[in-house]
């Protein structure tokens, strides 16, 4: 899980046309029990960050990890 998140989120990062960090890191979520998931984590601060770029961001997320699994 790890990898497919790096990966995606990494092709993504290169396809947005932005200035400033990243839209999406990847992390490992401690869960009850002692467990943990990979997970996409997106911290968006920036005031010039529209409504539009986050549903681009979040479009081209989606098209990679689909893209991985539909051949």
């Amino acid at each position: 899980m790890e990898e497919l998140i790096e990966s995606t989120r990494i092709d993504l990062d290169k396809g947005i046309e932005r200035v400033g960090g990243y839209f999406f890191s990847g992390t490992k979520l401690p869960l009850d029990g002692g467990n943990a998931i990979w997970v996409y984590r997106s911290c968006i601060m920036n005031p010039r960050t529209t409504d539009d770029i986050i549903d681009q961001a979040v479009s081209g997320l989606e098209k990679g990890i689909s893209s991985r699994f539909i051949k």
